[in-house]
């Protein structure tokens, strides 16, 4: 399993959370961490978790945190990724 894979991979699954709209991820808080099982190019399988939650004291309205790790092989688990998303405006 290849580092750079690896990083690379999680970069396109996050990114493909971030083009979510905030209302979507809002009703993933809470959630079961979602599981994504992708192959690399050098055709090593890797397993990305994301897990969408609460950002903050309110879990009524206000931000979601969006979490993504690799998991499956010691020495990936320190590889991940995450990004804050706010509603544009109350009442979501």
């Amino acid at each position: 399993m290849s580092d750079q894979e690896a990083r690379r991979l999680l970069r396109e699954c996050v990114d493909r959370y971030r083009r979510r709209p905030y209302a979507e991820l809002w009703r993933a808080c809470g959630d079961d961490p979602a599981t994504v099982d992708v192959a690399g190019r050098s055709g090593a399988n890797y397993r990305i978790m994301v897990q969408v939650v609460p950002d903050g004291s309110d879990s009524r309205q206000g931000a979601v945190r969006v979490i993504a790790r690799i998991s499956g092989d010691e020495s990936l688990e320190r590889l991940r990724d995450e990004f804050t998303v706010a509603p544009k405006y109350a009442g979501v």
